[in-house]
């Protein structure tokens, strides 16, 4: 995992709220294999690398019609107790604590209960096959895939090339690319996503058409009201200002590209796409989350920061009843870009 990462051990069930209202994961990974041009008739066996709460491995198994079985592997395990819940798979993890707090999250989430029936009655139409199991590991552990898988057609990481860094440099370990490449079979594919906040993006480059400047969350109007009404708040309390990840880019196309190509993939290109959670998530859901995932609350003891961001929120809600133009109803900077890799083993 990425040393300096700021999500919490909780990230992967506090997250799942939004993500779930939004099939963001879901859609996102049928985005990626389209836009990386995957030849899905080829692929029986999948490896769905950082699956989280499942929701892209179901969307793995639903854009490939022919496929055997799909190995969900993630390293929260929550989330991994998570998804096995809602594909009703077995979970075999001995965490009694794990399981119940899991299980009292879902059910407090009365508002998703519609998303988790319908979810259940999407994925039992593969659990009924078999073609889904989840296992719980430590992303630095892929090393051990080849032991325990073997000839694997397509490996998909939705938002993982970020998770596998080497210390400072921001790039994957080679022993966990070697692993990977290990476990494909020959002509087996790796798509690895990324996030903007860890991969250099040119500000003039076009992602469908536009720019960072055009389509980012992080310059929507409202968005950046919160994010300095919560820069004041944390530099009263902590007495500095903490430096958000999006302010360091360590991962950079070139360099990437590179190391695939030292481990004997070929093939191996880039692209990019944008995914969007609509305008009321932006303003309402994602705007909560986005303080804590960037680092923006660094120094900032646990228990303060939900009160500190939603004070903040409230703050600039208020300006805003105030303006003539209001920069709530931006519908411009609404989107996350989705930078990949795609390499394949000869």
């Amino acid at each position: 995992m990425k040393h300096n990462y700021p999500v919490a051990h909780k990230g992967g069930i506090a997250q799942q709220a939004y993500e779930a209202r939004t099939r963001i994961q879901l859609r996102g990974v049928k985005r990626l294999l389209l836009a990386a041009n995957v030849q899905t008739d080829r692929v029986k066996m999948a490896v769905d690398l950082g699956c989280r709460g499942g929701d892209t491995t179901l969307g793995i198994l639903q854009a490939i019609p022919g496929i055997i079985q799909v190995i969900g592997i993630e390293e929260v395990l929550e989330a991994v107790i998570l998804a096995s819940l809602k594909f009703h798979t077995e979970h075999k993890w001995d965490n009694r604590e794990a399981v119940t707090r899991v299980k009292a999250w879902k059910d407090a989430e009365s508002g998703l209960q519609e998303f988790f029936n319908s979810f259940t009655v999407d994925s039992s139409k593969f659990c009924n096959r078999h073609q889904c199991q989840f296992d719980f590991a430590h992303l630095q552990e892929f090393t051990q895939l080849p032991d325990v898988f073997g000839g694997i057609d397509l490996i998909v990481g939705f938002q993982i090339l970020h998770w596998l860094d080497a210390a400072d440099n921001g790039l994957p370990k080679p022993e966990i690319i070697k692993a990977v490449y290990d476990t494909l079979a020959s002509g087996g594919v790796f798509i690895g996503g990324t996030s903007t906040a860890f991969i250099h993006i040119d500000q003039n480059q076009r992602v469908e058409g536009k720019t960072r400047a055009e389509f980012s969350i992080d310059e929507h109007p409202f968005v950046k009201m919160v994010y300095e009404r919560i820069k004041s708040i944390v530099q009263q309390i902590t007495l500095m200002v903490p430096v958000p990840v999006t302010a360091a880019q360590p991962l950079k196309e070139a360099e990437l590209i590179r190391l695939f190509t030292d481990a004997g993939f070929i093939g191996v290109q880039t692209g990019a796409f944008l995914v969007t959670p609509g305008r009321e998530e932006v303003t309402n859901g994602v705007v909560r989350l986005r303080p804590e995932h960037q680092g923006r609350l660094e120094g900032v003891p646990q228990e303060q920061r939900t009160a500190l961001v939603e004070q903040s929120i409230k703050d600039a809600n208020a300006a805003c009843d105030s303006m003539q133009t209001d920069p709530r109803l931006d519908n411009q900077h609404i989107y996350d870009a989705v930078p990949f890799l795609k390499a394949t083993k000869p």
